[in-house]
């Protein structure tokens, strides 16, 4: 073979390789490419979770858990939001019943009975034997429990001003409307849903007592 004729096929076996290098290193990176809009994509869609509002609802409610206990700690009380809702429905029902409490702050009979236990040992909530139905017991708040709602009321108000402060005074007025219209119409769904007092469970509510709900005040 003539020296020219080999060096031409040198040099097209060269050329050869070399596009075939090519285009081995483009699919190559058409390969990563696809492969990572294919991880892109199982990410969006697996983490598309953190937006539905029920995992931020219950982000929420982390927040504000934690929100309470700090401010309640900061002023020198020991008490759950739970323990604080048991307390408001004492005090705006005197003498009511064990289980209708539950029933009106939404929590099941097993866990309130709990809570009423710490209340009692805390010497905040007394309870006694009904005198309409000696299986049922009767709770109202202690004067040391009473001096409590009084000084804890005001800490309330700052943790629930503590929660809304991220919102304009319209949004807060519109997400406490909103939040209550979910919660109304979810309520029947619900594993322990809100059961308002019945006239027959408990006496009249406490003079004074004002609705568990408070509207945020618009601006003048």
């Amino acid at each position: 073979m003539a020296a020219g004729d080999t060096l031409a096929k040198t040099h097209s076996n060269n050329k050869t390789s070399s596009s075939d290098k090519k285009s081995s290193l483009t699919a190559r990176a058409d390969d990563d490419a696809l492969a990572e809009q294919d991880l892109a994509a199982k990410i969006a869609g697996g983490l598309v979770f953190l937006h539905l509002p029920g995992h931020l609802v219950r982000r929420l409610n982390q927040s504000t858990l934690s929100l309470f206990i700090q401010h309640a700690q900061a002023a020198g009380f020991d008490l759950t939001p739970v323990q604080w809702a048991a307390i408001c429905g004492i005090r705006a029902y005197p003498n009511l019943d064990q289980a209708s409490l539950a029933g009106l702050i939404a929590h099941d009979k097993a866990t309130m009975s709990g809570v009423v236990d710490r209340l009692v040992t805390k010497g905040l909530v007394a309870r006694n034997v009904s005198s309409r139905d000696k299986r049922m017991h009767q709770l109202s708040l202690t004067p040391l429990g009473e001096a409590l709602f009084g000084a804890m009321s005001p800490v309330v108000d700052e943790i629930q001003q503590d929660i809304m402060s991220p919102l304009s005074e319209d949004e807060k007025v519109l997400f406490s409307d909103l939040l209550l219209k979910m919660v109304t119409a979810h309520n029947d769904r619900s594993r322990v849903p809100m059961r308002p007092v019945s006239d027959d469970s408990a006496p009249a509510p406490a003079k004074g007592a004002k609705a568990a709900r408070r509207r945020p005040r618009r601006s003048s």
